[in-house]
């Protein structure tokens, strides 16, 4: 997933956040591969969400 995000990153010379920032304020536009970064973000700030959530119960138990 990564990998992916820093492929979109090279293509369109901009970082994920510029990119998050403008895609959502609607100045990129509604293209396929726009919308697809945009799930790639999303996905992974939710899995890294559930990952901080599992550690921090982890921690709870040990």
């Amino acid at each position: 997933m990564r990998r992916r995000i820093k492929e979109f990153e090279a293509r369109y010379g901009m970082d994920s956040d510029t990119f998050r920032g403008r895609f959502e304020a609607g100045e990129l536009g509604d293209g396929k591969e726009f919308f697809l970064w945009w799930s790639l973000l999303e996905a992974l700030r939710a899995v890294e969400e559930k990952l901080k959530s599992v550690e921090e119960e982890l921690h709870k138990l040990l």
